[in-house]
């Protein structure tokens, strides 16, 4: 019941005046159903690394399509053990094309593990309205994220103790 596929396949012709065709486009917006695809996440890539210093990198995440109210995104560490991330972050009709700068801080895991890729998983948590139900079918994004090591090792320290020990 697409009226607007009607309209352009039986030919008719809208006329050259600007008021035709906003008419047109209006009949079409208040009659044709809204099939809205597309709501999904969009992030950007991580700028440079963790480590287990603590140092933090940073990547960015925002809607592709205008939600009708507040849709929650949840942002989740696999492995905590290398890094973690805040969440959740709120996007609404105001905010949805605006970038969310999330920030990802390095763990020290007191292994010699070498850098280690670890995965920060962008989903929508939750959606306020039942307009908005697509958005909980969006398909997750993986984030790669790599914690550099600082070159922990188990170990013992020998040190040189001076002075003189003495039995009492």
């Amino acid at each position: 019941k697409l009226q607007f596929l009607y309209l352009i396949g039986s030919g008719t012709r809208l006329g050259s005046s600007p008021m035709a065709f906003s008419k047109a486009v209006l009949a079409v917006l208040l009659c044709a159903p809204w099939a809205v695809t597309g709501q999904a996440l969009v992030t950007s890539a991580p700028v440079g690394v963790t480590s287990e210093d603590g140092a933090t990198t940073t990547f960015d995440v925002k809607l592709d399509t205008a939600p009708m109210s507040v849709v929650t995104v949840d942002l989740a560490s696999a492995d905590e053990t290398e890094g973690t991330v805040l969440s959740p972050v709120v996007f609404d009709p105001s905010n949805w094309m605006d970038w969310m700068t999330i920030t990802v801080t390095g763990v020290d895991d007191a292994i010699d593990d070498g850098d280690v890729t670890f995965t920060v998983v962008v989903s929508v948590l939750g959606v306020a309205s039942a307009a908005d139900a697509a958005f909980v079918d969006a398909v997750p994004h993986d984030v790669l994220v790599v914690n550099a090591d600082n070159g922990d090792s188990a170990g013992l320290t020998v040190g040189t103790v001076s002075g003189r020990a003495s039995e009492s």
